[in-house]
């Protein structure tokens, strides 16, 4: 569920470009934060409390909130490999363009090295881990291709 504050609660923050540094396999904002970073993360840390403290639910409760968390746990339970995920991914990387599919690229890679740290403590992947072998494979190339590996 997507929450809208009022604009006087939101203002107006600088913007950060997640997918350039996703792309090269880096983290956006860097330890020790700088000032400006700290700052920034705190200003979204005061627009959740303002936006909580300024939205109510439309029914008055939080059990649609509660609901949805269900919802989302059992698709967690039924998917422990996140197969959705890999393949949603898939089919974003071969839609984008520039950074937005390098960043793409990054978390095919991301979550086809999980699976195997995950395999080898035991989880089944089943008829698909051949799928995300070659997945793997390639987005691991086009990173290397574009010098992207970090």
């Amino acid at each position: 569920m997507s929450v809208r504050a009022d604009r006087s609660v939101r203002g107006e923050f600088p913007g950060i470009d997640w997918h350039a540094f996703h792309s090269q396999n880096r983290r956006a904002l860097h330890l020790p934060m700088s000032f400006m970073e700290a700052t920034y993360a705190m200003d979204d840390l005061h627009r959740i409390e303002a936006i909580l403290a300024t939205v109510k639910p439309s029914s008055s409760s939080y059990q649609a909130a509660r609901k949805s968390t269900d919802e989302v746990l059992a698709d967690v339970k039924a998917d422990p490999c996140g197969w959705r995920s890999l393949e949603r991914n898939e089919c974003f990387y071969h839609k984008s363009l520039g950074v937005r599919k390098l960043s793409c690229a990054v978390r095919l890679v991301r979550h086809s090295v999980a699976l195997r740290r995950r395999e080898r403590n035991g989880l089944d992947l089943g008829e698909k881990k051949e799928k995300a072998q070659q997945i793997e494979k390639w987005a691991a190339s086009e990173l290397a291709a574009a010098g992207d590996v970090g």
